[in-house]
Formats: C-alpha cells, sequence, structure tokens
C-alpha cells in the first residue's frame, strides 16, 4: 500500500517473519521523493516593476531574484491571476499591455512539484502623455516691474498628472501638485 503526501512518499511492505499471517508482520519502509515531506522552495522576490509603479512603456519587463531551491526547474509568470508564461530565466518581457493597471506575481517550482509564490505586486501602464499646459499669465513678451511675478496656466489633463515643474528661463523653480494652475515667483 502506497500513500503521498506533497514529495514524500511512504510504502507499507509486509513480510513473512515466521509462520505467522503476514498481516502480523507489518515493516514499514520511507523514502524521500524529491524535497522532505512539506519543504518548499524558497519564494522569490519581486523586482521591477515595483510595487505600485507607473511605467511609460507597453512592453514592461519583469525581474525577479532567483530561488535559492537547489533543484528549482521553472517559474511561471502570473498576471492578473492568470499564468502567462513558463521561463527558466529571472525576467520574462510582456507582449503589449494596454493603458491600465496590472498585478504580478512569479511561481517557483522544483522537480518534486512543490510550488511557492511571491508577493503579489500591482503596477500601472501609461503610455500616454499629459497635455501640454497653456500659459494664460503673464501673456508672451509682456513686461513687468514685479520681482514675484504669478504664473497662471490651463490645466493639464491626464488621469495619472501628479504634479507640475515650473521653469523660469530654462530653470526649475519649483513643483506644484495637481489641481493647482498657478505658481508664484520668488
Amino acid at each position: 500500500r502506497s500513500s503521498r503526501r506533497r514529495s514524500c512518499a511512504h510504502w507499507l511492505r509486509r513480510r513473512r517473519l515466521s509462520s505467522a499471517p503476514w498481516w502480523q508482520h507489518p515493516e514499514e519502509v520511507s523514502c524521500r521523493v524529491g524535497r522532505p515531506c512539506g519543504s518548499l522552495p524558497p519564494p522569490v522576490t519581486l523586482y521591477t516593476p515595483a510595487n505600485n509603479a507607473y511605467i511609460t512603456t507597453a512592453t514592461p519587463v519583469m525581474s525577479w531574484s532567483p530561488s535559492a531551491a537547489a533543484n528549482l526547474t521553472h517559474y511561471q509568470v502570473i498576471r492578473n491571476g492568470v499564468v502567462v508564461q513558463t521561463v527558466t530565466a529571472t525576467n520574462w518581457t510582456s507582449g503589449v499591455l494596454v493603458d491600465g493597471t496590472y498585478t504580478w506575481r512569479v511561481k517557483a517550482i522544483d522537480k518534486a512539484g512543490n510550488t511557492n509564490t511571491s508577493a503579489q505586486f500591482a503596477f500601472t501602464v501609461d503610455t500616454v502623455a499629459p497635455t501640454v499646459p497653456v500659459l494664460l499669465l503673464p501673456v508672451n513678451n509682456a513686461y513687468t516691474n514685479d520681482n514675484t511675478t504669478t504664473l497662471q496656466w490651463v490645466a493639464s489633463f491626464d488621469a495619472n498628472l501628479t504634479n507640475y515643474q515650473v521653469y523660469v528661463d530654462g530653470v526649475g523653480a519649483g513643483t506644484v501638485v495637481k489641481g493647482v494652475t498657478n505658481f508664484t515667483t520668488v
């Protein structure tokens, strides 16, 4: 009779040691197949895209640390809960993704079929640049004697816009958060 739990196999062998019936003299024999019972390959650590990252490429490279399992055979890349690729390397380049948010994780698999899955990361693909803000004040080529001029513009449109970087004469003057459309120079 044989029973199997994870990758550990146990056999119960009965042999006749005397004139008594065979079932009165069991001998249990165990052997290890692959890794010890209950032993999983170490999980991997996800590198890129980083958790909650915004990326501007539609074909992201997903990379992770190697598993320390001596008998590792391959990895499965899981995106949005679905296995999308099986690889032996510690990176994979996705096919073209549409703009949006995705989750990903990697499962390490050893020769005995034991698995361990990484933490889940999320990333957002954003390949569309924000619209150019339109400067309202001061009007182009205007003269002023005020050393603290207020710049004002029409807001840029982009669902993932976080801030505006303001430049005066090609030099960074400051950063303004999304929703604010003016900046006073110092």
